[in-house]
């Protein structure tokens, strides 16, 4: 407006300006309700709308929460089935799952790699009791053994980094255990949970040529009852009940019922840590807290799937926000490990499921290019 005012017509202008500004603070402030303020008539209608919203906010962090675990849940199953096809005689709990080739094109995971072998086990550690981690001389090449959770936190590590390169035996035992270490055994690791489970990475250093050895390698990479490894035997694994966790359609699951109906099994499995109860039990309130019943009320019930479909889009959209530099996202300090860190912890499981901690390896998605358009097979 400089440019069209003179000097003398601002003035009044601004004057003008002002008291408008003045008027429209003074009408906020004085029609505003104080924080403090409360009421205590609401209808029936008003309360109902109120609990509804707490529901759903609960539901948005439960989601976030419980997205870790829920991707436990999810491969255990899966794990227990692909032992049960390719190894009939042997328990499924125990035994390895064991990549055998590099990635190629045919690959499809999401994670594909080109110079590491990997395998996976789970254990219901409560059930069978402590078990002996072995491993072989690995002196010419890197390797790890992680050690995880059922909310997908490394707790242990067993390899070049974190225990050097001779051969040892080490103790994995369940929640509660108070034994003695016994002879022969480097080390204990104290599982968190009842449900843990443990990923192999051996690099292969010629490709092709080396495979063969990381192969052999991998065999002599053993998990052992610690009873036999008390007796020397080669006694396998006692067969246990795995029926709770054949759960039809896992893999298609949608609906935020089914989700936190899942969960609410899991944890009641799976304890959280002892410094979320408060959490828990907010969750809990609203009946998606461990070993709750998830309500039958239709107004708790669409407020829970709103705030299911919020905690997704925080996820997504926190995802794609992500600090990045050149089209790297910036990997967080606080991945792979237990911690108050609920939307990185679900950022990390939905995007590099189970990887190690920074310590261990340290990993630069990228999703977008310099420029910031989206990567697409459709460009080199």
């Amino acid at each position: 407006m400089a440019g069209i005012l003179s000097s003398k017509s601002r003035a009044p202008l601004e004057r003008v300006f002002s008291f408008v500004a003045a008027t429209l603070l003074t009408t906020q402030f004085a029609t505003a309700q104080p924080i403090e303020t409360y009421r205590s008539d609401y209808s029936v209608d008003q309360i109902a709308a109120g609990r509804a919203l707490q529901a759903r906010a609960l539901a948005s962090q439960a989601f976030l929460y419980y997205f870790p675990a829920f991707v436990h849940a999810r491969q255990l199953p899966e794990f227990i089935q692909g032992r049960q096809y390719f190894s009939p005689k042997e328990a499924p709990l125990g035994g390895w799952v064991l990549v055998r080739k590099l990635s190629d094109p045919s690959t499809d995971n999401v994670l594909p790699n080109v110079d590491t072998l990997y395998g996976a086990s789970f254990l219901w550690i409560d059930k069978q009791g402590p078990v002996v981690l072995s491993v072989p001389a690995i002196k010419d090449r890197y390797y790890s053994v992680a050690i995880l959770d059922a909310w997908l936190n490394n707790f242990a590590y067993v390899g070049t980094r974190a225990t050097g390169t001779e051969p040892g035996d080490y103790l994995i035992v369940p929640p509660g255990w108070t034994g003695e270490k016994p002879a022969g055994i480097r080390e204990i690791f104290h599982a968190p949970t009842a449900v843990i489970n443990l990923y192999q990475r051996i690099y292969v250093k010629n490709l092709e040529q080396d495979l063969d050895k990381v192969r052999k390698l991998q065999d002599q990479i053993r998990l052992i009852p610690l009873a036999s490894y008390f007796a020397k035997s080669n006694e396998p694994f006692p067969e246990i009940d795995l029926s709770i966790f054949s759960i039809p359609g896992i893999r298609q699951m949608t609906a935020p019922e089914d989700f936190f109906s899942l969960m609410s099994f899991y944890t009641r499995i799976n304890k959280p840590p002892t410094e979320d109860a408060g959490l828990m039990a907010l969750f809990a309130s609203v009946g998606i807290g461990p070993a709750s019943k998830y309500p039958e009320d239709p107004v708790l019930r669409a407020a829970i799937a709103q705030g299911f479909t919020d905690g997704r889009e925080i996820l997504n959209a926190a995802i794609s926000g992500a600090l990045s530099r050149n089209g790297w996202t910036l990997p967080r300090p606080s991945v792979g490990r237990p911690g108050p860190y609920v939307l990185p912890r679900a950022i990390f499981q939905m995007t590099q499921m189970g990887s190690n901690i920074p310590e261990e390896a340290t990993y630069f998605p990228g999703f977008r290019d310099a420029s910031g358009a989206v990567l697409t097979g459709a460009k080199r």
